[in-house]
């Protein structure tokens, strides 16, 4: 029984965590339309909220402002580092 008073915060911890997420990032939790910033290569995988983001200096190629749901689509599926 103590063993289970215990456990009993980590359990109801762990519910909410997987009750409350919806598939959304919960970081960002933005609208599909919402303008990003891409680096058009096969290598780039991150969007950018600013055009002047540090991630994109090392883009060698077109910078393109898409749809989030576009750059989804194009492979660009996590923010990036430098502004999460």
């Amino acid at each position: 029984m103590k063993k289970l008073l215990k456990a009993l915060p980590l359990i109801l911890f762990s519910a909410i965590i997987a009750f409350s997420f919806n598939g959304e990032d919960p970081r960002t939790n933005i609208s599909p339309n919402t303008k990003v910033f891409i680096c058009v290569s096969e290598g780039a995988y991150a969007y950018h909220y600013k055009k002047n983001c540090r991630g994109l200096g090392n883009c060698k190629h077109e910078i393109k402002e898409v749809t989030l749901e576009e750059a989804f689509k194009k492979g660009k599926k996590k923010l990036c580092g430098w502004e999460d």
